[in-house]
């Protein structure tokens, strides 16, 4: 005899529910990537704001040197 459709979806979702392990595994598999581009976006702004000091200096004492 067949089980029913339903029977079956609760038994499944009933074993998803009990099963635990990975957990650990599946969150640190989501922040990975927001991590990784977190501090990839920071090392990328602290560059651009080091060369945007540079080309700011520069300019400075260029404008300077013309009085």
């Amino acid at each position: 005899m067949k089980t029913p459709v339903l029977a079956q979806i609760r038994r499944c979702v009933r074993d998803l529910l009990v099963q635990t392990g990975g957990g650990t595994a599946v969150i640190f598999a989501i922040a990975l990537p927001v991590l990784v581009l977190a501090v990839g976006g920071g090392f990328d702004l602290s560059n651009a704001m080091s060369h945007r000091q540079k080309v700011a200096n520069a300019l400075e004492i260029a404008c300077a040197s013309l009085r």
